[in-house]
């Protein structure tokens, strides 16, 4: 590789670093800060994922939700699903959501398309609305 383009990427890698780190920060302060030690819930039979390769538009982070948004499908499953969501509702769904949200920052700084993996609209998490929204169950880079 030229060394002229190794100097250009290293900001962008540095930068990706300490994004990634930070979502573990975080994501490990606030699962930290919980001093209730209540046994979660067994977790909702879910329906089998599926998956869909997806050109990130945008990754948001709320209150009661992360979500990733991607271009509009073509054709296939999930042609009106542009928006992908993960709760972060419990200290488990944060720690997982953290880790969606790692994997996606990565994708984009990248510019990487990554397989998504969702399950129907009937275990949507909040905010996520039933008619383009699906349940995040895993990310994948190519």
């Amino acid at each position: 590789m030229n060394s002229g383009i190794l100097r250009r990427m290293v900001p962008y890698l540095v930068v990706l670093l300490i994004l990634a780190a930070a979502c573990f920060v975080v994501g490990n302060a606030v699962a930290e800060r919980s001093s209730v030690k209540a046994q979660a819930p067994a977790a909702p039979e879910l329906a089998p994922a599926v998956s869909v390769t997806c050109t990130i538009v945008d990754i948001a982070a709320f209150n009661n939700r992360i979500h990733v948004r991607c271009q509009a499908n073509t054709g296939g499953v999930g042609a009106t699903v542009f928006f992908f969501a993960a709760p972060i509702g419990t200290t488990a769904e944060s720690r997982l959501a953290n880790r969606y949200m790692a994997l996606l920052i990565t994708a984009q700084a990248f510019g990487k398309h990554p397989v998504i993996e969702f399950t129907d609209s009937s275990h949507n998490p909040p905010g996520c609305v039933v008619a383009d929204c699906r349940l995040l169950t895993g990310v994948i880079l190519p």
